[in-house]
């Protein structure tokens, strides 16, 4: 829920920057600062929703129990392929 108020509050700032940022392009001599100030607040209020996306459609954590992690497995094995060293060519 808490998320949902989060990214709902971060669109509504992003269309008053937009907004902002349409005013001052339509000045007759825009403040090229200003502008470069406004677009960057707009970028990194982009990449904030972009996390709050990434939170709300990420599944839910499941917790790993003492001995049931993810296991390694071949990793005694000697490297194959393209990807062995030239050590391993011998």
């Amino acid at each position: 829920m808490h998320d949902v108020n989060r990214y709902d509050a971060l669109v509504e700032r992003h269309r008053r920057l937009e907004a902002r940022l349409a005013a001052e392009v339509k000045r007759p001599l825009p403040d090229w600062l200003v502008l470069q100030l406004l677009k960057r607040q707009k970028l990194k209020l982009r990449d904030q929703m972009a996390a709050c996306r990434r939170i709300a459609d990420a599944p839910a954590a499941r917790p790993v129990l003492p001995g049931h992690g993810r296991q390694l497995r071949g990793l005694d094995k000697t490297p194959s392929g393209p990807c062995r060293s030239v050590s391993d060519a011998r």
